[in-house]
């Protein structure tokens, strides 16, 4: 894969309604030009909240999908096949709001030539970070569904990619993939990982941002009580 100087690298983004991201949302502002398509689709929200119209007034170009067909089965597989409907570009970056990285980090990895980038939790590479190349992603099924006891969301499609192969393991640290924050914005209690979150959702509220999500961040931070920060993870560096 190469620097997306023809902008040739469409990013794929499964979006919350009621949830905000202010560091995805600087991150897609400050890299938009490595991007052909931004294509935010909108998904499962657990209030009346709808950030949409936010979302296409701060990204630059972003197509945002408002709805999707859902058969049932399984809401992100026919969420990405909905979103693949509007890509253009020869390769395809899977992002989740909560894969955070430096500055040196797109450049350093849009220069490989592998077929796919990502890392792996478990024996699947995760969609947090996961790029493909057009056509070795039209060589699968295209299935990103869960695998009912045997894996997560791109569990099949993994098994495939290997397959193929030409697979590049993310390096570095530059990156971290912190996890949770949807399901934690939504808990009152028990949260996933909350010295992590903490410290994410307290240096969010510097960003620039909508009002109603700052209130709602603060609301959280009140809500959560301090918190030490993690031992070994620190997410400062992120957030310059």
């Amino acid at each position: 894969m190469r620097e997306n100087k023809e902008n040739m690298i469409d990013a794929i983004i499964c979006h919350p309604r009621d949830v905000l991201f202010p560091w995805f949302m600087r991150s897609m502002k400050r890299n938009r030009d490595k991007f052909g398509q931004v294509i935010i689709i909108m998904t499962q929200s657990a209030t009346s909240i709808n950030f949409s119209n936010y979302i296409t007034a701060e990204i630059p170009g972003v197509t945002l999908i408002e709805s999707y067909k859902d058969d049932g089965k399984d809401w992100r597989n026919a969420a990405i096949h909905e979103a693949l409907k509007y890509s253009t570009g020869d390769h395809i970056l899977f992002l989740e709001q909560d894969f955070l990285y430096e500055n040196s980090f797109l450049p350093r990895i849009l220069t490989s030539t592998a077929n796919t980038i990502g890392f792996y939790e478990g024996k699947r590479l995760h969609p947090a970070f996961l790029l493909v190349k057009k056509d070795i992603l039209d060589q699968s099924s295209k299935d990103f569904s869960v695998e009912k006891d045997v894996g997560d969301h791109f569990s099949k499609l993994t098994k495939e990619l290997e397959k193929i192969g030409g697979i590049q393991q993310l390096d570095g640290t530059d990156w971290c993939h912190i996890a949770g924050l949807t399901q934690n914005y939504r808990l009152t209690e028990n949260w996933y990982s909350p010295q992590i979150f903490y410290q994410y959702n307290h240096l969010s509220q510097a960003l620039p941002q909508h009002q109603l999500w700052v209130q709602l961040s603060k609301q959280k931070e009140q809500e959560m009580g301090i918190i030490s920060p993690h031992p070994s993870i620190n997410l400062e560096k992120y957030f310059l």
